[in-house]
């Protein structure tokens, strides 16, 4: 089974290279798809993007919510699992996303989720 890893982003500047990183580190897994909501923000969060050459939509601040950018990034996502993340997320293990869908792709579940510790 694919996955479609969905995160919307706002003055994300500090975490997008890192972000990227470890979800493109991530092994056992198959990602079709790393797609980021940007919402305007004035910093250099798009120059990033750019750089990564990462996939993205942008969008204008008053177009912003957090239920209704994740509902259509999903409705647009074509992979057999959709995650969703956050932008400050820092992720570990290099497997934590083949834990994440395990059960999923096992049959066991319909859903999962992880949680996020604080430092």
């Amino acid at each position: 089974m694919n996955i479609s890893i969905i995160c919307p982003l706002y003055k994300a500047e500090p975490y997008i290279r890192n972000l990227h990183e470890s979800l493109r580190g991530q092994i056992n897994v198959d990602i079709k798809a790393i797609k980021y909501i940007l919402t305007e923000s004035g910093d250099s969060s798009e120059d990033i993007l750019k750089e990564l050459d990462a996939e993205y939509k942008k969008i204008p601040r008053e177009q912003f919510s957090h239920s209704k950018v994740r509902e259509e990034a999903a409705c647009e996502a074509d992979g057999d699992i959709v995650v969703f993340i956050t932008q400050d997320v820092i992720i570990r293990d290099n497997r934590w996303l083949e834990k994440l869908v395990a059960p999923i792709v096992g049959g066991e579940a319909e859903a999962c989720f992880s949680r996020q510790l604080c430092e």
